[in-house]
């Protein structure tokens, strides 16, 4: 599977999820703003980045927010499927700042579920 076919199939994951809980979708006509997805629970709405991420370098998930020397991508969450654990981390905005973030499926983000969007 190529890189852009993953992510494809990521971003589709994380919309047949999304609906699964109940919240409301959007995809953007362009990939210019710095997020994937929009999600909407009727109250609220986040601008989500959707990343997939597989085992890598000591048994972290690697995750890159932005390429070095651009701007901060515009997103509200990132939203990560770790392939082996088979379930979704979300990073808060914050990340951003970040070029790489390395998770663990056990890690600080690793108990952040869908109830971010409630």
């Amino acid at each position: 599977m190529s890189p852009e076919q993953f992510g494809r199939s990521t971003q589709a994951r994380f919309l047949l999820d999304a609906h699964l809980h109940g919240l409301e979708v959007s995809i953007p006509f362009d990939s210019l703003p710095g997020y994937d997805m929009i999600v909407d629970n009727g109250r609220r709405i986040w601008r989500v980045q959707v990343k997939g991420a597989t085992i890598g370098y000591r048994g972290n998930y690697t995750v890159n927010i932005r390429k070095p020397g651009r701007r901060y991508p515009d997103f509200d969450v990132v939203a990560v499927w770790m392939t082996r654990e088979g379930r979704w981390a979300f990073l808060p905005r914050w990340v951003r700042k970040r070029t790489i973030v390395r998770l663990t499926a056990t890690g600080k983000f690793s108990g952040r579920g869908w109830e971010i969007f409630r």
